[in-house]
């Protein structure tokens, strides 16, 4: 299938998603809060029947009739006349979504996180951070407001059943005599026996056969990668002076979570979130970013022959183990997991940030930020002085180190030297805090005002053009 913008061709199919309303035909969205589809027009609600339904596609879309747009790259396209949203199928595929993963290996980590909780949840990020600068709520501008995107994760769950050998060693405490000299009460030297223990440990040939999975896990999109370095690039060497990643220390959310044995839960970072068959009910009015590397690519040997033997070595008989070797059944079995982020790429004055958060918990933002430069620059101005003291001081020392101690002035020079060293220290220290604690206090008192309506920041537009344009899967 080409991918271009305009009308699908008669060789494609639309998978038309179940998300009109049947009271007044508005469009549905899928809502976080109470996981089913509401009416953007009457705020009616409505489960929809389960899966899609299908139907040839020629000239236009199947709800309005007007002109579809092929969402470049993806296999999706929409309506810009009623705002449906399609998945597109060739001919002869058996799966809309990727056609290496069958239909029952496919699932989806539903938004619990509305877009009203995580403009919130942002306002409190940024108010809260180190550094951000006290007029951000009046500065700054949306490029993308606030974007459900569900970004494509593969999972590979590998089953073994292996005959493994070994050799195997068990402890065992050793009691034996050994020999000391030591000297008598009379001054004598004498060798005396004593005893000690010490242990020892038996080695024996093991073999024995074991049966387990192995799962692996990685990003099946390099969206937001790619989002974060087009940023890196579009912002200039003084802009990205003023920006700073997340609290996390990182750009990208982490890719691993575990999934248990039946596929119904998964644990991320802590928090157990239900996993359910992917069904289009919850991709209504989000984005649905396609797969752009080889399900394969999750599949790792190395990694997979590594947690077989730390599993084997886990149940092993015995303390330890070496010369460990196996062979059997390695049969690895693919699946695709999509989970829920919030996006927004935003504008302080010339500096261009991005940010998003995970779409089961707001409080988990990742992404860059704004930080205020004068402030910085001004917390090193008040170091000054410490440093210059504490300079001053290791010269002292040097220069007058060599002298008398029991002189008088010279001893009170290296004392009044290093109580100046203390004192500005514990200024530079006392100020440094001060004006961190007043700026944050200044931005949380000014995002007070934003919370209770955050159109205040998320509708007012950026005239900067979005530098994400260029990148595939964007529109």
């Amino acid at each position: 299938m080409s991918i271009e913008r305009g009308v699908m061709s008669d060789n494609n199919i639309a998978i038309k998603e179940e998300h009109r309303c049947l009271v007044c035909s508005g469009a549905l969205e899928f809502d976080p809060e109470s996981q089913t589809l509401m009416c953007v027009n009457c705020d009616a609600s409505r489960e929809p029947t389960t899966g899609v339904t299908s139907e040839a596609v020629t000239s236009g879309c199947p709800n309005c009739g007007a002109e579809l747009t092929i969402i470049t790259g993806s296999r999706q396209a929409k309506c810009d006349s009623c705002d449906s949203r399609f998945q597109m199928l060739q001919d002869g595929e058996d799966c809309g979504v990727i056609s290496e993963i069958p239909e029952n290996h496919r699932y989806i980590i539903p938004f619990t996180v509305s877009k009203e909780n995580y403009q919130t949840s942002m306002i409190h990020w940024l108010a809260n951070e180190r550094g951000t600068p006290t007029d951000i709520f009046d500065k700054i501008a949306m490029i993308r407001p606030s974007e459900g995107i569900y970004l494509p994760y593969y999972y590979c769950v590998v089953s073994y059943n292996v005959k493994w050998t070994a050799i195997i060693g068990i402890d065992r405490i050793e009691t034996y005599t050994a020999f000391e000299t030591r000297r008598d009460g009379n001054g004598n030297i004498r060798t005396v026996p004593v005893t000690r223990t010490r242990i020892v440990t038996d080695w024996h040939p093991h073999s024995s056969s074991q049966a387990g999975r192995v799962t692996l896990g990685i990003e099946a999109s390099n969206y937001l990668a790619q989002v974060h370095r087009k940023l890196e690039t579009t912002n200039t060497k003084e802009s990205l002076a003023g920006i700073n990643d997340s609290s996390f220390g990182r750009l990208e959310p982490p890719s691993k979570i575990e999934i248990d044995q039946n596929f119904k839960q998964c644990n991320m970072q802590g928090r157990n979130v239900e996993l359910r068959p992917l069904d289009t009910k919850y991709t209504a009015s989000f984005r649905v970013l396609p797969c752009d590397i080889e399900a394969t690519e999750v599949y790792d040997k190395q990694q997979v022959h590594n947690q077989i033997a730390l599993q084997i070595k886990r149940n092993a008989p015995g303390d330890r183990i070496r010369n460990l070797n196996f062979n059997g059944d390695i049969i690895p079995d693919y699946f695709l997991v999509y989970r829920p982020y919030w996006a927004s790429i935003y504008t302080y004055g010339k500096k261009i940030c991005s940010g998003h958060s995970d779409g089961t918990n707001a409080d988990l933002h990742y992404g860059t930020r704004p930080i205020d430069k004068d402030a910085k620059k001004l917390k090193r101005m008040l170091s000054l002085p410490f440093i210059i003291s504490a300079a001053l001081t290791i010269l002292a020392i040097i220069i007058i180190g060599g002298g008398d101690v029991d002189d008088g002035l010279m001893l009170t020079i290296r004392t009044i030297m290093v109580w100046l060293t203390i004192l500005t220290g514990l200024f530079a220290l006392a100020a440094r805090g001060f004006i961190r604690y007043k700026n944050k206090k200044l931005t949380v008192e000014r995002s007070q005002n934003i919370l209770g309506n955050t159109s205040k920041v998320f509708q007012r537009m950026s005239a900067a053009p979005d530098p994400t344009l260029e990148l595939p899967f964007s529109s």
